[in-house]
């Protein structure tokens, strides 16, 4: 009888034992069957930093120029083709004397889009009441976001005081020389020189006057930007009297002025290094200045180096690279979306994901930029919203679109 309750024991211990052994080899197998089948993922933790990126932007060019007129009409014989390097003092053609009759097309805006200083401090009140207002009602987020609106504002407005000692505009226009003589004879043949050194252009826009260095805190941006202009050749060989025959473009300096998103433009710094390109070249700048214009940001790049067939630009895109862009760089396999909103799933210190929104500052190769900690939106009835986004030392999930909010991950 002890033998077969002995017997009957070892049988149970046996197969508990064998039991046990497929358990723990069901619980591996179906372990690595997890493992191998689950979606894959890992943990990235940013950082806020300098990126190097390239950006798009609409442009226009600004050049050190000075427009050659005649007394006198006649028949114009260049000797000088356009884009041609000329010294001070050059002869670039004759002008033979005659009564001319010609409607010279040279093009003229019905307004000059230039914006006065009245209207600068007008819009500059009207941001300190709205400033004012703010922190009555304690909205202090509201007031913040006025508070650097009236900064720019502020800064533009006392550049635009600082240049107009002796108006910026009137000294532009006079960048005009006249060559001829009132009391030349008809039929009469007259050297037409340069009075300085530089590129030879036949073209012009009707914005001289305007787009130049010295106004560029008064020019009307956001008129210009809607625009496409395209200067055209005017040297038709008949002249008008006190037309422009030809301008001379100086080849050691240029400007561009490009616009930018206003939420974006404190990553412009002055004085740094940009790569720009334009019409397939590049070319190499830094910035000088960065001003808020209506709702625009402008950017003012000083050119080092001279592009050949610059004299007959205006309107541009242009591609700039910079190398100090600050930033929190976001692989593409993080970005989600929820409610058209984009955004990354944060990690917490329980592995938890939850979903944070994010605003792109701009694209990369295989990354976008992002602004670092929280940024503002408005809402439909004109409500400024603050959205509580990503900061310095998150931890985010990468293939995000496998996961969702509440999941956990190691």
């Amino acid at each position: 009888m002890s033998r077969n309750n002995k017997k009957v024991r070892w049988n149970v211990q046996l197969f508990l034992r064998n039991m046990f052994i497929v358990g723990v080899l069901a619980f591996v197998v179906y372990s690595i069957y997890i493992n191998v089948t689950k979606p894959k993922t890992s943990v990235f933790q940013v950082s806020y930093q300098n990126i190097a990126l390239e950006s798009q932007h609409r442009a226009l060019i600004m050049r050190n120029e000075t427009s050659v007129s005649s007394y006198n009409s006649g028949i114009f014989k260049p000797s000088v083709v356009d884009g041609e390097r000329v010294a001070k003092g050059q002869i670039v053609g004759q002008l033979k004397i005659e009564d001319v009759e010609v409607n010279q097309a040279e093009a003229q805006s019905e307004q000059l889009p230039i914006i006065d200083q009245a209207a600068l401090e007008n819009d500059v009140e009207t941001r300190y009441n709205d400033l004012i207002l703010a922190l009555r009602n304690d909205d202090y987020i509201l007031a913040k976001s006025l508070k650097n609106d009236l900064e720019m504002k502020l800064d533009r407005l006392s550049k635009v005081v600082d240049a107009s000692g002796e108006s910026a505009y009137q000294d532009a226009i006079m960048q005009v020389d006249q060559v001829g003589s009132e009391n030349a004879q008809t039929g009469q043949v007259i050297d037409i020189p340069t009075s300085s050194a530089g590129i030879v252009s036949y073209y012009y826009d009707g914005y001289e006057s305007v787009i130049n260095y010295p106004n560029r805190y008064k020019i009307d941006y956001q008129t210009l930007f809607e625009e496409t202009i395209t200067p055209s050749n005017q040297h038709l060989n008949v002249v008008q009297r006190n037309a422009g025959i030809f301008k001379v473009v100086s080849n050691l300096s240029w400007y561009l002025a490009c616009r930018v998103d206003l939420e974006v433009d404190a990553d412009f710094i002055k004085n740094s290094d940009v790569l720009v390109t334009v019409n397939g070249k590049q070319v190499k700048g830094k910035i000088e200045d960065v001003f808020q214009a209506g709702n625009d940001g402008i950017v003012i790049i000083k050119m080092s180096q001279y592009l050949d067939g610059v004299h007959r630009m205006r309107s541009v895109d242009i591609d700039v690279r910079r190398d100090e862009v600050r930033g929190i760089k976001i692989p593409d396999s993080a970005v989600v979306e929820r409610s058209n909103q984009i955004g990354v799933l944060s990690v917490d210190l329980n592995g938890v994901l939850s979903f944070k929104p994010i605003k792109k500052l701009a694209d990369g190769d295989g990354f976008i930029v992002v602004q670092e900690g929280n940024f503002q939106v408005e809402a439909e009835n004109g409500e400024r919203i603050v959205r509580y986004s990503v900061s310095h030392g998150d931890k985010i999930a990468l293939d995000a679109e496998n996961y969702k909010e509440g999941d956990i991950v190691e």
